[in-house]
């Protein structure tokens, strides 16, 4: 029934079909085994994918395979061979009414992947990461949007997530690095309503509640709840101001040997974005965007919740239609009293040859620096730099940022669209 189904779907709508690829020669200094010191390293990475669009005047289907082929020297296993990560992705959108739209999206990944690229592929913003390098993933997502009146909109999101490692930490005997941990088994659930209010033309007042709930085989069992309300404001022609306060609330479900502290807490919860063109026009202009976010943050390596506070500042340049440039600086640290302890790492050691052993990171510091170039419709070009140092709580003994990685890289990025015109109606769909 099910392939009866999607046959039928799509003979029923029009359809297209768009390919592309991205390939990444980067080189540097970065740790072959996770805790280990800096290396001379190069790698290469490729990742081709297909679309496939099946489309008319108010719904879309969208289907998106995209592995990711890694080639690094040295590397983890002391021998050359591609690893593979398997990423694939299900999206369709409607509208049900004048008023009414909903889109539903699944995703998936499966395979290896070296631990330099697990923020960059799969979005985890936490100063860890595992040191497994085989694992599963998958997400849903549901929205939906109602424009209740002509200044008054309602979102709502319901959207599940599981993270599966696939093996054990490697240990290379060669290294003398920390003892580190493997990813827990991660699942989320979460449902978040949102209303938007346009009280005048430049100014849009939101309230959101969102609530979530996290399980990991580490056995955390994670209950949070986070009221916000907030404000976007238009400052000018060129100026945006977004402000938000709020509170989580955290409810540590598990159970507890006596005299083990609980996660349970509240927190505060807020951020402020200023985004503004500096000068110039609209082919040749300076921009720049400054963030500060406090939250409470559930690390999926860690599988632990702490208050977490983050700083960003990103100034970018457009020359031409072609060329742009920018410049990214992030720093995140937690934000809690004293540094975290977890069951399975070594008892922390107070010594200055061993600055911060025996701490999870909670510190990360990270620079970007891309320059673009758009050759042509099909073709792009993007080099630069990128700098990512990792350390520990800054109360922790002796600290001092201890998992360095410095990148110089080229990117080409090709993408050939075997369609004519894209509906309106695929915009939330890709």
């Amino acid at each position: 029934m099910p392939v009866v189904f999607w046959t039928a779907l799509l003979l029923a709508l029009e359809t297209r079909a768009a390919t592309g690829i991205n390939t990444e020669l980067r080189a540097g200094r970065a740790p072959v085994v996770w805790g280990g010191p800096p290396q001379a390293t190069i790698a290469w990475t490729t990742s081709p994918n297909l679309t496939l669009l099946a489309y008319d005047s108010v719904k879309s289907l969208t289907l998106l395979y995209a592995p990711r082929i890694l080639l690094r020297e040295p590397n983890i296993e002391r021998r050359l061979r591609p690893i593979i990560l398997h990423q694939a992705a299900l999206r369709g959108s409607s509208q049900f009414g004048p008023d009414i739209t909903g889109s539903l999206s699944a995703t998936g990944a499966i395979g290896e992947l070296d631990y330099s690229a697990w923020q960059q592929v799969l979005g985890n913003t936490g100063a860890n990461v595992p040191r497994t390098n085989r694992l599963a993933q998958a997400a849903a997502q549901a929205r939906g949007e109602f424009r209740l009146s002509a200044t008054l909109e309602l979102e709502t999101e319901a959207r599940a997530a599981v993270w599966v490692p696939l093996s054990q930490t490697y240990t290379d005997p060669i290294v003398n690095s920390p003892m580190g941990f493997a990813l827990a088994r991660l699942t989320t659930i979460g449902f978040e309503p949102r209303l938007s209010k346009r009280v005048s033309p430049r100014n849009q007042l939101t309230t959101r509640f969102d609530t979530a709930y996290y399980e990991s085989t580490n056995g955390l069992r994670l209950l949070t709840m986070n009221p916000e309300v907030g404000s976007n404001l238009k400052l000018d022609r060129q100026g945006v101001l977004r402000v938000a306060v709020g509170l989580t609330v955290a409810r540590d479900l598990a159970d507890r040997a006596p005299g083990e502290k609980s996660e349970s807490r509240v927190t505060p919860s807020g951020n402020v974005r200023l985004t503004q063109q500096l000068a110039g026009h609209r082919t040749t202009r300076l921009e720049s965007e400054l963030a500060a976010t406090t939250a409470y943050f559930v690390d999926p390596v860690l599988g632990r919740g702490r208050l977490r506070g983050t700083a960003m500042a990103r100034l970018r340049a457009v020359f031409s239609r072609e060329w742009s440039a920018e410049l990214e600086l992030t720093f995140s640290t937690s934000l809690m009293k004293h540094p975290l302890l977890l069951p399975g790492l070594p008892p922390p050691v107070n010594d200055p040859t061993m600055p911060g052993q025996g701490y999870p990171y909670e510190t990360v510091v990270a620079a970007t620096l891309p320059v673009r170039w758009q050759f042509s419709r099909t073709f792009e070009f993007e080099g630069g730099g990128r700098f990512v140092d990792r350390g520990p709580h800054l109360r922790a003994p002796g600290f001092s940022l201890q998992q360095r990685e410095t990148w110089l890289y080229v990117l080409l990025t090709a993408a050939f669209d075997f369609g004519h015109r894209r509906p309106a109606t695929t915009a939330q769909a890709q």
